[in-house]
């Protein structure tokens, strides 16, 4: 407890050198950047809830591994707050809702407009975000899951044509299939239905039916 109140004064110190003038909206940019829209919707709507819960964003952001070992889903539980759960539960409402949109891309000296989902380091904190839900027992979870599996296992031009984002696609499965019970099956076949005959994903061939 004395290592975990000093870790997180700390970071606490570490958030107040922030220059005032970026503020919370500053600090989540610090850890999830701003390349694409949901990651700037983190950053600009959810700043200051985000810099409430600072030591579990910073362990979302931790996420780069196929699947949670035992030992993060115990510092995830140690984590959470009533209002870390109720954060979550808004973040993936937006997530399911979510369909990315233009964005310009910069590299060295050029520049050019594409259609973004989400990039690699908002799936970091995305796939945190769905890790965190095989500790939380509360009943909207298995729902919101599954949505946010639909969301990113289906595509813009019809049910099944594009795999918007495979990583996400597979954690929020992998959490499915992990906290198991029959409340799980009837989503989980869903989610296998809806994505068996996408062709292709945004970046590589879709496995998001895969556990």
């Amino acid at each position: 407890m004395k290592d975990a109140r000093a870790l997180l004064a700390g970071q606490v110190r570490e958030l107040l050198t922030e220059p005032a003038e970026n503020g919370p909206a500053g600090a989540v940019r610090t850890q999830v950047g701003d390349t694409d829209h949901f990651a700037r919707m983190l950053a600009e709507e959810y700043g200051p809830r985000l810099v409430e819960v600072l030591p579990l964003f910073r362990h979302w952001n931790s996420a780069r591994s196929a699947r949670p070992s035992a030992r993060s889903l115990g510092n995830a539980t140690r984590m959470l707050t009533p209002g870390a759960v109720a954060l979550v539960r808004e973040l993936l409402l937006r997530l399911v809702a979510y369909r990315g949109g233009e964005w310009v891309v910069r590299h060295d000296d050029e520049e050019w407009r594409d259609r973004v989902f989400l990039k690699e380091d908002t799936i970091v904190v995305v796939r945190g975000i769905l890790w965190t839900c095989q500790v939380i027992d509360e009943r909207w979870v298995t729902s919101l899951v599954t949505g946010v599996a639909m969301t990113c296992g289906t595509g813009s031009n019809g049910m099944g044509s594009t795999c918007r984002c495979e990583p996400v696609t597979n954690a929020a499965v992998g959490v499915l299939a992990r906290r198991g019970g029959l409340d799980v099956i009837v989503p989980l076949s869903r989610i296998q239905a809806k994505v068996r005959a996408a062709p292709r994903c945004t970046t590589r061939p879709c496995r998001c039916g895969a556990a």
